[in-house]
């Protein structure tokens, strides 16, 4: 293969992806939606986008006849939101770029950076389609980014008199994912596919909470130690559409016998953090898939299957938690659900084997975060010496990341180090939600090479907190953790940090007030020390303390690294951060300057993306994939046939996947998400075009791509 190849490579590639821009169809009836959410608890307010390369395409479908409002936000309220506002009268639709100020009627902004494509009114329901660039240089607009967007709505039942907005009826706000490739993609079957089933057993979930927890476990047995995960397919109870908040898979790490597990996976399952929760249930840490409301599933890249690394005859076990919010609303009666997880499974032989390593702060009482502070940062390390002796020398494909906070994280960003040289983040977000996480997929798969160094660190608000957090699996326990599903399998598990026991208590002054030596934290293990350590913290008093602990808890580190079949943890002496020669900065888009430097560069890309190199040939097409919505009829469809364009239909996605005979996923008013059809325009509106989906874009492109590499 020779240089001209690449370059004609390199440029079909990037051409063909910026044919994704939603700004080029804007004139044509149709658009397949690649995004979907319900952002009410009554599921009355419908969401639904198209992230370009540019810009971004939203619908919004509402039940009311008034007027409909969309914002973004700072968090979650109008303080500082960026609104737009839009009705029809007449079949004339209106629709207007605002900006408020606090809770009162948002105030017109001077600069229009909604473009109206769409309005219309059925019997039922306003629908209203636009279009805006990511960043509008506008500083009364909110830059559209990868991070927790917090997602605001407002409504009336009445149309604005003479223009002039009534205040708004019902409002509400989501935290939701905007910007990322999204695939629908179909987990292909074959006679030696199989579905393992995960699901609560049609439990009760009581009236008067606001919100409930619910843990399972399960013991999977492979059929031969060549089987891998494919895929994951939540299966929904349509009775509590909107009132399910996540759906998380825990893989179990086994400790001694596996008598009790055996017992206990044969149970009901136990409300989370209860008292009588079983205390293997606390082995379960490591997050391997998550599902949200509407998702309609994940795949696991092509030529590649997710392992456990079993042995023959070998079992895993593994934790299913659903967690539910606001449910009261769907039923005056008690209700029952069985929703769950399908777990997608092959024996066929796959080039590749995925995993997951976790990286970040170790998880446990090393971990202190002081009360009433704004901004307090945990760094958590994976040293390079570990990652130099686990990682192959071509290095591994991380093609998506699970981070974690639990209760206070506000931000988290993972630093990727190569040489001193600081690469681009492999994820950040400044507008953290512990409650909206999910896995985020790559649109390039991040490349970890032998040597590199990751750095975590979160950002927690305790300024609500009543005492001194420390971190742990507890239901008012922290964490500071980012697992990375990637390929090819190795052997390393877990790549952590906590900060030297010695420093850390020495500052603490632990010893004198506990009067219990501690000289390892398995000492902390011990109740009586535990007990004594936990009430010296929870009156600790911080006060101008909080900044010089943070400091010095940078100082050094202590390395904890975990390898597959290892019996015990390697703890390290403590070591320095690594350096940082080479800064990685984002450069102000609007002003060219990159921050702090003063240089000016000129770029148009308004996207955060990742100038890692596409993986070789070898390990196969990379498949980006991120939770679909759950395209359930909202409105009724006037027109049968003005729907042809939709999800289930376009080349590639096929929403009925074939499940072996055995598996009824349908019964219980349970069922895998199926989309379904666009509402009819009743004749009124300019239309958009027929819109070719990303991920049938992207497959073009790589097949394209990998046929001239072979030339």
């Amino acid at each position: 293969m020779n240089w001209v190849t690449v370059c004609v490579v390199l440029l079909l590639r990037f051409t063909l992806i910026r044919t994704q821009s939603s700004s080029d169809a804007v004139s044509d009836e149709s658009i397949i939606w690649t995004h979907h959410a319900v952002l009410d608890n009554e599921g009355k307010v419908q969401l639904f986008w198209l992230p370009g390369m540019d810009d971004i395409v939203f619908e919004v479908q509402v039940e009311t006849k008034g007027w409909v409002g969309l914002g973004f936000s700072q968090d979650g309220t109008m303080t500082n939101a960026d609104i737009v506002v839009g009705w029809v009268i007449n079949n004339e639709p209106t629709l207007q770029d605002r900006f408020a100020t606090g809770h009162t009627v948002p105030e017109m902004d001077s600069q229009q950076d909604y473009k109206l494509l769409k309005g219309y009114e059925n019997e039922t329901h306003t629908i209203l389609r636009f279009q805006r660039k990511y960043n509008t240089c506008d500083q009364k607009d909110h830059v559209i980014t990868n991070d927790t967007m917090r997602v605001i709505f407002a409504y009336h039942h009445d149309d604005p008199q003479q223009g002039n907005l009534m205040q708004h009826q019902k409002e509400g706000s989501r935290s939701l994912f905007l910007v990322g490739i999204n695939q629908i993609l179909n987990v292909e079957t074959t006679p030696n596919t199989q579905a393992f089933e995960m699901r609560v057993s049609n439990i009760s979930l009581p009236i008067a909470d606001a919100s409930f927890c619910w843990r399972k476990l399960f013991k999977f047995t492979p059929t031969s130690v060549n089987d891998v995960v494919i895929g994951f397919q939540p299966i929904w109870n349509m009775e509590l559409a909107g009132a399910i908040d996540h759906i998380w898979l825990y893989h179990c790490d086994v400790i001694g016998s596996t008598a009790t597990w055996d017992e206990r996976q044969g149970e009901r399952g136990y409300q989370c953090f209860a008292p009588e929760t079983p205390p293997e249930y606390s082995n379960c840490s490591r997050i391997i898939a998550s599902a949200v409301t509407g998702s309609m599933g994940t795949k696991v890249p092509q030529k590649s299957g997710y392992s456990f690394g079993q042995k023959s005859g070998e079992s895993v076990y593994l934790l299913l938690e659903i967690v539910y919010t606001n449910w009261k609303r769907q039923a005056t009666n008690e209700i029952h659900d069985s929703s769950g997880l399908a777990m997608i499974y092959t024996s066929e032989t796959v080039p590749y084997q995925a995993s997951t390593m976790t990286v970040g702060h170790t998880l446990g009482m090393s971990q202190i975060i002081p009360l009433d502070q704004m901004a307090f940062a945990t760094m958590g390390y994976c040293d390079g010496e570990y990652t130099k002796k686990a990682l192959p020398t071509d290095g591994v494909y991380v093609y998506e990341i699970f981070i974690r906070s639990k209760i206070y994280g506000k931000k988290i960003v993972l630093r990727h180090l190569r040489n001193g040289t600081e690469m681009p983040p492999v994820a950040k977000d400044e507008l953290y939600d512990p409650k909206a996480q999910v896995y985020r997929v790559f649109m390039d798969p991040v490349h970890v090479m032998p040597g590199d160094n990751f750095i975590l660190e979160c950002t927690y608000d305790t300024k609500q907190a009543q005492t001194t957090i420390l971190g742990g699996t507890g239901q008012d326990n922290e964490a500071c953790l980012a697992y990375l599903n990637y390929f090819p399998r190795t052997d390393l598990l877990e790549c952590t940090s906590s900060p030297p026991l010695t420093k850390l208590f020495q500052w603490l002054g632990t010893k004198q007030a506990v009067d219990v030596e501690i000289t390892t934290y398995q000492d902390l293990a011990d109740n009586e020390s535990n007990s004594k350590f936990v009430e010296y913290l929870k009156y600790y008093n911080w006060v101008s303390r909080a900044t010089e602990f943070q400091n010095i808890m940078r100082e050094e580190y202590t390395a904890y690294t975990v390898f597959r079949d290892q019996a015990n943890a390697t703890i390290s002496e403590p070591r320095q951060p690594p350096k940082v020669n080479s800064p990685f900065y984002v450069h102000d888009q609007c002003s060219g300057i990159i921050p702090g430097t003063g240089t000016i560069i000129e770029s148009n890309n308004t996207m955060d993306h990742q100038d890692i190199p596409w993986p070789p040939e070898q390990s196969g097409q990379p498949v980006q994939h991120e939770e679909h919505g759950n395209m359930e009829p909202s409105i009724p469809v006037t027109n049968p046939d003005d729907h042809n364009t939709m999800m289930g239909d376009h080349p590639g996605h096929d929403h009925n996947m074939a499940m072996p005979e055995h598996h009824d996923f349908t019964s219980d008013n349970n069922t895998i998400v199926e989309a379904s059809t666009m509402p009819s325009n009743n004749g009124t509106g300019s239309g958009m075009p027929k819109l070719q989906s990303s991920s049938a874009v992207l497959a073009a492109t790589m097949i394209l791509s990998l046929t001239l590499l072979k030339l």
